[in-house]
């Protein structure tokens, strides 16, 4: 009787390595699909499968994303909700306290000579956001009053120099146009804009504090830069934080600064502002936040009251 051939073992595995197979199915596993990521940085580079389509299985197991909309509601919802008391202010006294604190004596002697003397004095630095909204709203633009709860306070520019202290002269304050093509404000604002490098435009309120700080200079430049600084951030600001150069206008003989009445100009200034802002009350406001917060709380311990407040009042 023969033998029977002992049967090999590995004869029928090989047979099913070699069998054809089904197409293979795409990895769907989101976490497989980020380790395959993360070795690819010690693998070579394959070009063509960065181009491989996403097959109907992989597409259906990556997390869809929510419509745009959707996730712009849900960027809302995660914001802190504003207090609608709430009032973001460009012109705050601190801009202020800030400069004088730090100019020279000689620089000190300029300003009492333009007749902002008083503005040296200055010690309040902090901003009562919510007391400044309630008087913007209850400030009567026709009538330049505040309507509070008892009475009516009128604001004229009398109450503007008890307040802060700066020149009450005959001569309007005038701004020129941005059109303007006067020679000689023309050229005036061309040299000081060389005197702060910038071609067209203006400083921002920072570069402008830093700016006088650092040069220590006294003369008449400085004396147009004090006057600019101080509007633009106690009187009439802007949004963007840059400075009002149409002053210039105004400046262009510093011996007469004193003559112009810097008290209408705010009482303007306060008018304007408070009906741009009330157009979008969400807006910055641009106005005389300081003169408006002294007045509005009636204190008058001495004139002008900016130099009796300070910041714990």
């Amino acid at each position: 009787m023969s033998t029977p051939t002992p049967t090999n073992p590995r004869r029928s595995p090989r047979k099913r390595n070699v069998a054809p197979t089904s197409t293979p199915t795409t990895t769907s596993d989101p976490t497989l699909l980020q380790i395959a990521r993360e070795d690819a940085g010690d693998a070579p580079k394959q070009p063509a499968a960065k181009k491989q389509k996403k097959t109907h299985a992989s597409a259906a197991a990556e997390p869809a994303k929510a419509p745009k909309s959707i996730r712009s509601n849900e960027k809302q919802k995660r914001r802190k909700p504003r207090n609608n008391d709430y009032l973001s202010v460009r012109t705050s006294p601190k801009q202020l306290c800030a400069l004088v604190s730090s100019l020279s004596p000689e620089q000190h002697q300029a300003v009492r000579d333009m007749g902002f003397g008083s503005l040296l004095n200055a010690t309040l630095s902090l901003c009562d956001c919510e007391l400044l909204r309630y008087l913007l709203e209850r400030f009567d633009v026709g009538r330049c009053s505040i309507h509070l709860e008892e009475e009516e306070l009128l604001l004229g520019d009398d109450d503007v120099q008890k307040t802060l202290g700066i020149p009450r002269g005959q001569q309007t304050v005038v701004e020129a146009e941005i059109t303007s093509k006067d020679p000689q404000f023309t050229g005036l604002v061309e040299l000081w804009r060389q005197r702060w490098g910038v071609k067209t435009g203006t400083p921002t309120t920072s570069q402008m504090l830093n700016g006088i700080i650092e040069r220590r200079d006294h003369g008449d430049m400085f004396k147009r830069d004090f006057i600019i600084y101080v509007v633009s951030t106690l009187i009439r600001g802007f949004k963007n934080m840059f400075c009002n150069y149409r002053l210039l206008y105004s400046l262009q003989d510093v011996s007469k600064i004193q003559d112009f009445n810097w008290c209408a100009y705010t009482i303007r200034s306060l008018v304007d502002t408070t009906t741009t802002w009330r157009g979008k009350r969400d807006a910055a406001f641009t106005g005389p936040a300081t003169f408006l917060m002294v007045r509005g709380e009636i204190v008058r311990k001495r004139i002008p009251t900016i130099t009796s407040w300070t910041s714990s009042d």
